[in-house]
């Protein structure tokens, strides 16, 4: 990418929002998204994403937990698609139940993984939406 004064221009590095309230999870997590050379910032629960979405605009995809303390993963999708319907957001939950991913794509998520993450799988739907 050039500038006006025709130097290049080096592009920002990808940034994904990790939102697990459970560290080993968080790292195994980190750990892939490093290794596909995306930044990462973590929030631990639904409201700490939301406001890490607000104000952080360089945020180009959210991996989310269903299940976490404070403020739940459907409902902070909910608010974050209210935000930024364009932001992506993965659903990666440890929870099958019937009707879970139906309830998560109804919330407004783009993907829904199951724990633990394959990371071959995790890569391709990152590709998909133009990262890693």
């Amino acid at each position: 990418m050039e500038t006006e004064t025709g130097k290049l221009k080096k592009p920002e590095k990808q940034l994904v929002l990790v939102t697990e309230d459970d560290d080993l999870n968080y790292a195994y997590l980190e750990k892939a998204l490093k290794r596909l050379s995306i930044s990462v910032i973590r929030a631990h629960n639904g409201r700490e994403a939301i406001n890490i979405c607000r104000e952080n605009t360089r945020i180009g995809l959210i991996i989310m937990d269903i299940k976490m303390p404070v403020m739940d993963g459907w409902t902070a999708i909910r608010k974050i698609k209210s935000l930024r319907p364009e932001l992506p957001v993965f659903v990666v939950t440890a929870y099958m139940l019937n009707n879970e991913e139906h309830i998560s794509y109804e919330a407004g998520c783009d993907e829904y993984m199951t724990k633990p993450v394959n990371f071959s799988i995790l890569a391709r739907k990152l590709k998909k939406y133009g990262l890693g």
